[in-house]
């Protein structure tokens, strides 16, 4: 028996909201890639709601880096409350519905937790 372990079929969305999170998004990019791995396709759908630390523009190159699995979701201004920005990649991944087999919610500011049980 091998000691790797196959990949579930079908194609996951990884959902996160960001917000002054510039200082984890390495972690969180080790997270995404390490939970990624476990399926045949993944994509990152991230909501990023407003940061004054740079946060945005590391997700715009990280987007860059790998248009293909990395969404944006940038909203001008917008609602405080986390609901709100939750709703808003519910909403893609509901629209996408026959994309996506898989919906699989990080926490942003806890990703570097999450990388490290990687």
């Amino acid at each position: 028996m091998s000691n790797v372990a196959e990949k579930v079929a079908g194609h996951a969305a990884i959902c996160t909201i960001l917000r002054n999170t510039a200082s984890t998004i390495n972690a969180l990019r080790v997270a995404v890639e390490a939970v990624g791995t476990l399926f045949e396709r993944h994509t990152l759908l991230a909501v990023e709601s407003g940061s004054t630390d740079g946060t945005r523009q590391k997700l715009q190159k990280w987007q860059r880096d790998d248009p293909t699995r990395v969404h944006l979701i940038l909203p001008k201004g917008g609602r405080p409350h986390h609901g709100y920005w939750r709703n808003r990649y519910l909403k893609v991944v509901l629209r996408d519905s026959l994309k996506y087999e898989y919906m699989i919610v990080l926490d942003g500011d806890s990703s570097d937790r999450v990388a490290r049980t990687y």
